[in-house]
């Protein structure tokens, strides 16, 4: 972090930090706090969230406590689904965020994944809300017809659900925060967004 800017690593310091030159598929460490955010692009909403993670790290052989920052849009796939696995967490030790690509044979498509685990369990965290429950509070998308015929989902109430329940969650996971014993000074990391 440089002021209030989160500047993407340089290839020299991905390296330093994670051995490789590549940003990660998987960010670790202990969930420290949640901010929600509400923009506009074009005249229309943007809804995120961040999740901080504080973990330690080797770095030149030295422990060193880092702290990363994990940006979701809530108008993506990924950033809905982050947010259902988020507010589905019962403790907030050791909370490892994965993405990888998923190829869709049918269609010839990849697209990107994400999920949640926690400590070194291989389970990963299921979503809170399923939308598919009979008796479910998750909106489902307002399906139009679009250019060409196609069938269009708007996920607008969807994003409004899952960012009031992250408000909500935020308050939780500040708390908790507050309570966990105290450590080192941390080094500040930027993560990779997925917007």
């Amino acid at each position: 972090k440089q002021g209030d800017k989160f500047p993407d690593l340089t290839k020299e310091q991905l390296l330093e930090l994670t051995g490789k030159d590549v940003h990660p598929v998987e960010i670790s460490g202990n969930l420290v706090d949640l901010t929600v955010r509400e923009g506009e692009y074009e005249g229309s909403p943007v809804r995120s969230f961040k999740a901080v993670l504080d973990d330690v790290i080797k770095i030149n052989g030295d422990d060193k406590k880092v702290r990363t920052y994990v940006d979701f849009g809530l108008g993506s796939f990924n950033g809905r689904t982050a947010a259902n696995l988020v507010l589905n967490l019962k403790a907030f030790e050791n909370v490892k965020f994965s993405s990888w690509a998923s190829h869709d044979k049918a269609t010839g498509k990849s697209y990107s994944k994400i999920s949640l685990r926690q400590g070194d369990s291989t389970e990963t965290i299921k979503w809170k809300y399923d939308p598919k429950a009979d008796v479910s509070p998750f909106p489902a998308p307002r399906e139009f017809e679009g250019k060409g015929g196609k069938t269009e989902r708007d996920y607008t109430a969807t994003e409004v659900f899952l960012y009031g329940e992250l408000e909500k969650f935020a308050e939780v996971v500040k708390t908790a925060a507050k309570n966990a014993p105290k450590s080192a000074p941390k080094a500040e990391v930027p993560a990779p967004s997925d917007t």
